[in-house]
């Protein structure tokens, strides 16, 4: 099925789920991500759970130092 990364189209497996995608990325370590489907933030601690559907679209925003 078809998603939307941040910006780019990306096919993935049918029942893949959000911590699929982040492997798919090379982004093993969750700290200092927020991801966001369709505009609504999904806590860290549902992404094993959380079912991608055809044309969601995600965003993954890494935090970075600043100031």
């Amino acid at each position: 099925m078809i998603i939307t990364v941040n910006s780019n189209k990306k096919e993935i497996e049918e029942n893949s789920v959000l911590t699929d995608v982040l492997n798919n990325f090379g982004i093993i370590n969750d700290r200092g991500f927020a991801i966001a489907v369709n505009n609504k933030v999904v806590p860290k601690n549902n992404w094993n759970e959380f079912k991608l559907n055809e044309l969601d679209n995600v965003l993954v925003i890494k935090a970075s130092q600043g100031g």
